[in-house]
């Protein structure tokens, strides 16, 4: 092989050989894009629409699952497959039937456990700080109530009477 015959095979277009293409995983959905930020809190907006949901609205109906495991023993029973030689013939589909709705209740659990957990670090947060807020405040009213009692000791020479508590960090 040439050279030129090198070189010709290298700039003549090849036809596109079609790759498999594989489907991306499952998109998730991030819950930091759907909170809302008010003056304390970040709560998250339309709470419902992302609360998993129930176990057993996941779940067929009882009556269909029953439906479907008496067409299936028809069927073997129609076509003779229920003879004795493979005890388990029918009970394979339903046990790979309950692994599938097992997984679906575990999947929601544990979204229910994510969530959950999300919340409880969202409420700490929030509570970090209402507390930051609420010790910045109970600063600027002991500044201002220092500012009163002086004021009040030059104006009177007295000391002023303590009849409102004065509040106190319980933290």
């Amino acid at each position: 092989m040439t050279f030129l015959d090198r070189l010709r095979r290298r700039l003549t277009r090849q036809p596109a050989t079609p790759q498999p293409r594989t489907l991306s995983g499952p998109s998730r959905v991030n819950l930091a894009d759907h909170t809302v930020h008010d003056d304390h809190f970040v709560h998250l907006k339309d709470w419902s629409s992302f609360a998993p949901p129930l176990p057993a609205w996941e779940l067929p109906p009882a009556d269909q699952q029953r439906e479907w495991v008496e067409r299936l023993i028809a069927a073997h029973a129609a076509s003779g497959d229920l003879d004795g030689l493979v005890p388990d013939l029918v009970d394979r589909p339903i046990h790979d039937e309950m692994d599938e709705l097992r997984q679906i209740v575990r999947d929601s659990h544990t979204q229910a456990l994510n969530v959950e957990q999300f919340l409880v670090e969202q409420a700490r947060a929030a509570e970090s700080r209402v507390r930051a807020e609420l010790a910045a405040w109970r600063a600027v009213y002991s500044e201002h109530t220092q500012g009163y009692d002086r004021a009040y000791v030059k104006l009177t020479g007295q000391q002023p009477r303590r009849d409102i508590p004065t509040p106190t960090t319980t933290a």
